[in-house]
């Protein structure tokens, strides 16, 4: 019996390989014959990089959701300054108009009160009735003036003040303006004639009255006495008109401060809410 060599085998490749499927030249198994052909390699490797693209995609919006990522894919505006600079512009402006009628409210509800409720008492006190109603119908007119002005600018300031303008401002500014100028232009000047005209008839009645007396008769209340026994029709027809001018003078006043106050607490609700 001969000894089989190692050496005098055949190759590997000479053997018939009936499973391989890397020979085309032999048949495959029937296992083999029903798998589907494997895709090209270059559609494959689109096919893997679409998939890795679409799962990163969706890591990110996950991550960092939709707003954010899409401000990431468009470029940053370039000039933000002016939007900044007309904010700042703004709120300049709109502290300027707070101040001003603020300024404005509290110069007409200071003089008006210091003028008829601190200076008008002290000075009659002092002064008697005498040499104290001359000075206050100088002081009269200078006083309407300037109220009507400062009345008038902080009305137009609360007009132009938009985001702040409530009905209850405008309501109350224009109402206050109103009567300040029904004083100025009407009521105040026929008081101060009137006035006039009657200081021939108060001569020597210095220090008659009082504080009280003065602010619903304006000056032209006298003694029961004298008023009994003076026969003087003109005399007594001045003094009336003055005590109706100077009551009709001070309800003017007196309603055009309760319309400043309301301006004043509206003022300060709105800048508290």
């Amino acid at each position: 019996m001969a000894r089989s060599d190692p050496l005098c085998r055949p190759a590997a490749s000479s053997l018939p390989l009936e499973s391989s499927p890397l020979s085309p030249s032999l048949p495959l198994s029937p296992l083999a014959s029903h798998l589907p052909p494997p895709p090209p390699p270059s559609a494959q490797h689109q096919q893997q990089q679409q998939q890795q693209s679409l799962h990163h995609f969706q890591h990110l919006l996950d991550i960092y959701g939709t707003s954010e990522s899409t401000t990431t894919t468009t470029p940053p505006s370039s000039t933000p300054e002016p939007s900044d600079n007309n904010y700042g512009s703004k709120m300049m402006l709109q502290v300027a108009l707070d101040t001003g009628i603020n300024a404005l409210a509290a110069l007409v509800l200071g003089s008006t009160v210091w003028v008829f409720f601190i200076q008008a008492p002290l000075l009659m006190n002092y002064l008697g009735r005498e040499k104290f109603v001359p000075i206050m119908m100088k002081l009269a007119t200078t006083f309407s003036l300037v109220v009507t002005v400062a009345l008038a600018a902080m009305a137009g300031l609360t007009f132009a003040n938009e985001p702040r303008s409530t009905l209850i401002l405008r309501g109350s500014s224009v109402a206050a303006l109103a009567f300040a100028l029904a004083n100025y232009l009407v009521w105040v000047p026929r008081a101060v004639r009137a006035g006039w005209e009657s200081q021939k008839f108060r001569r020597g009645e210095d220090k008659q009255g009082s504080t009280t007396g003065f602010v619903m008769h304006g000056g032209g209340e006298q003694k029961a006495a004298a008023a009994a026994g003076d026969a003087d029709g003109k005399r007594e027809a001045v003094m009336a008109r003055v005590r109706v001018l100077h009551r009709t003078v001070s309800l003017f006043v007196v309603l055009m401060t309760v319309c400043v106050v309301v301006f004043v607490v509206a003022t300060m609700s709105d800048l508290s809410a």
